[in-house]
């Protein structure tokens, strides 16, 4: 929608949403749709930690970052305070949902929450790195907040297959 002065391996998805862009409407839904998917995956995760979960709640940012769009051309306090709070949360809550004691599902380990954990904040480094660069930091963006926005996924069918597990047991 945006056409040829959209690079996506520069250029940021915030960018889509930026006011008066083409199609800002459609990234800013899929903004407020993600927000939303954070906080119902936050609120039905049981089987994590309270702060895991509070912190993968804080990825409602999303909603923030939708209320307030970067401009065509420049940047944006507020949305760049917004975004970095939602990647530091985002990256944050996996290993704070970790179940330290007993049998917890895959997912909800220490060895795979730390090593998600560290991808996500390599991954945000780079982005950073791209962005002052002039770089690629479409990528490096995409990179990152593919892993933020899977992870949710990953957790959850663990979840689901160590209760099925725990089931099948009993």
């Amino acid at each position: 929608m945006e056409g040829a002065g959209y690079d996506p391996a520069r250029d940021t998805i915030s960018a889509l949403a930026a006011s008066g862009a083409a199609g800002f409407w459609v990234m800013t839904g899929a903004f407020l749709g993600l927000g939303a998917c954070h906080l119902v995956t936050a609120w039905g995760l049981r089987a994590a930690r309270p702060a895991g979960r509070l912190a993968l709640a804080g990825g409602v940012v999303a909603l923030v970052v939708a209320l307030f769009p970067v401009p065509l051309s420049g940047g944006s306090m507020r949305h760049g305070s917004a975004a970095a709070a939602g990647f530091a949360l985002l990256a944050a809550w996996p290993v704070l949902a970790v179940v330290p004691d007993g049998p917890a599902p895959w997912a909800l380990r220490p060895v795979p929450a730390v090593a998600v954990t560290t991808a996500m904040t390599l991954g945000a480094g780079w982005f950073l790195v791209e962005t002052e660069r002039h770089g690629t930091a479409g990528i490096a963006e995409r990179s990152v907040t593919f892993l933020q926005a899977l992870w949710p996924l990953v957790v959850v069918a663990s979840c689901l297959l160590h209760r099925q597990r725990a089931d099948a047991a009993a």
